[in-house]
């Protein structure tokens, strides 16, 4: 998610807590910027060419505070703007993006898997390609990835791999579970994913309110 839409979902306690935005390639802490990592423009560019070309696909570009996209349908736009609770600027032309660019991400309603595919031989090569939902596949720049900036936020901040706990339910999760030692996987997640974590959770609530028993 976008840091915009995190802070909204968090806004409670949202001074207290550091954010790992779209999957690593933003970390803020107390609204301000402890790393951003975007992608190449011209790159960018073309992978965002290449999933408005793909049939069925939708594609999203995402800043620092909003996204933007050349959507081909209004179901598309309400979906990213009340179901994902993002700021979504339709834009007419890819290239009016005057922002950096720190993730792509291509969506289709009725499953990406065979896209993801695609996507990966393409693009495997030059960016991190991994995708995050059914639905979903995300694009962002060489070895960003949420392992590395939870690598980074633990060094910063000063806590280890013994204290961090962790919760995934997709690809875009299995190297966090690597820097962590309480890695948990939602338990109706893929075998790959379920197998990747050391525990299973039912949902992240029932685990946090365990250990705020103990």
């Amino acid at each position: 998610r976008e840091y915009s839409n995190l802070r909204d979902l968090f806004e409670p306690v949202k001074k207290d807590i550091i954010y790992i935005c779209v999957n690593g390639a933003l970390v803020v802490y107390d609204d301000k910027l402890i790393s951003k990592t975007p992608l190449e423009r011209k790159t960018a560019f073309s992978i965002a060419d290449d999933i408005y070309k793909a049939k069925g696909c939708e594609m999203l570009i995402s800043g620092e505070e909003k996204t933007y996209a050349k959507v081909k349908s209004y179901d598309y736009a309400d979906h990213v703007r009340k179901n994902i609770g993002n700021i979504l600027e339709e834009i007419r032309n890819i290239r009016d993006v005057r922002e950096n660019i720190i993730k792509i991400s291509a969506y289709k309603k009725s499953g990406i898997t065979r896209e993801a595919e695609m996507f990966m031989k393409k693009w495997g090569s030059k960016v991190q390609v991994v995708q995050s939902q059914d639905t979903w596949v995300d694009f962002t720049a060489p070895m960003v990835t949420k392992g590395a900036a939870l690598y980074m936020v633990q060094q910063a901040f000063g806590f280890n791999y013994d204290e961090t706990m962790t919760f995934g339910d997709n690809y875009n999760d299995l190297d966090m579970f690597a820097q962590s030692f309480f890695s948990y996987a939602i338990q109706d997640a893929a075998p790959d994913i379920r197998n990747s974590a050391r525990f299973l959770a039912p949902d992240v609530e029932t685990i946090l309110m365990d250990i705020l028993r103990i």
